[in-house]
């Protein structure tokens, strides 16, 4: 009988002693009632990001954290975005397919959505009102319909703007973050790239970083 007690006393000690993972945190922070907004949004596309992305990743790692005026700010834009819309039902559809990733560039779709998000309340707040959002149909379907402050319809087309990605810093950027997130045993220091180049690379130029990249893991 006492052996019964003292194994079943180890079982959940050891079963205590499990730590979640900082992606199985974040997803059960997701799960928290305060977090409905980022869930009703983004809910589906931050479990595939957690499946796919072992990189950095702003969102999941502020759910995963302690950095509750980050999750507050984004919880309150996301209650603003759904107030704005007159069918919601559609955008954790189109979060979804917009965010859909395999990993390596998971933040900068979710950047993309977050100019989005802003795009719609700042709008709003210009008198913009009756937004729609639309479902991709082909390759000229903007982002949002709403009626401008004027009265008339208006078509919204959101572009995130970021650097060209044929230049030495963003190839090179690219390149590590890839690398890093497949090895990150190898690549686990820091990197300088010093170079005097201007403007964008040729085809040979980026294989050729790239090649460099690729070797300093085994140089270490």
């Amino acid at each position: 009988m006492m052996r019964d007690v003292n194994g079943r006393m180890n079982r959940m000690e050891k079963a205590a002693k499990i730590a979640f993972t900082p992606r199985e945190k974040a997803l059960e922070a997701l799960d928290q009632k305060k977090n409905e907004p980022i869930r009703w949004l983004l809910g589906r596309a931050l479990k595939q990001h957690a499946e796919v992305s072992e990189s950095p990743h702003f969102l999941l790692d502020a759910l995963a954290g302690t950095r509750n005026g980050t999750l507050v700010a984004w919880n309150a834009d996301i209650e603003q975005y759904r107030a704005a819309l007159e069918n919601p039902e559609l955008a954790p559809k189109k979060a979804e397919a917009d965010l859909r990733s395999d990993g390596i560039d998971a933040e900068d779709k979710l950047r993309a959505v977050v100019a989005e998000i802003m795009s719609v309340i700042t709008l709003s707040r210009a008198g913009y009102r009756q937004f729609r959002v639309l479902l991709p149909q082909g390759s000229s379907t903007p982002d949002f319909e709403a009626v401008d402050a004027a009265g008339k319809l208006a078509r919204i087309e959101v572009k995130n703007l970021r650097e060209p990605d044929d230049l030495v810093r963003t190839v090179a950027a690219a390149h590590w973050k890839k690398r890093s997130a497949a090895k990150p045993g190898k690549y686990n220091f820091k990197a300088v790239v010093s170079h005097s180049h201007r403007g964008s690379l040729t085809a040979a130029a980026k294989k050729r970083i790239c090649s460099i990249i690729d070797t300093l893991a085994s140089s270490t």
